[in-house]
């Protein structure tokens, strides 16, 4: 029986909750919206001419923008490394091991 083999998972590489993605695209969400409500405000108090056009028309294409960007997936890099065990470190301070000495039986 042959059994394909996993890969170990490492807690780490592990996403946030499904709640907390939700909640961060939420955020992200609601921060390009009101850019967008900026930017109408702006177009009609604030700007004249060709800024007031170039306001209104990212005011518009916002809303596609925001929902892109939302929903783009988080980019998580895993940087783990095999584990490697030190060294051992030398002992300071004994000297050189004695020649052993043998007991022979009377």
């Amino acid at each position: 029986m042959s059994r394909k083999r996993r890969e170990t998972a490492v807690i780490t590489d592990l996403g946030s909750s499904r709640t907390a993605e939700i909640r961060e695209r939420e955020r992200r969400y609601v921060i390009t919206m009101l850019f967008r409500a900026l930017c109408f405000i702006a177009a009609t108090v604030l700007f004249h001419g060709a800024a007031r056009w170039f306001a209104i028309a990212v005011a518009i294409m916002l809303p596609w923008l925001a929902v892109v960007l939302a929903n783009a997936p988080k980019k998580r890099a895993s940087q783990h490394a095999a584990y490697e065990p030190k060294a051992p470190r030398e002992t300071p301070g004994l000297g050189p091991a004695r020649e052993p000495r043998v007991i022979d039986p009377d």
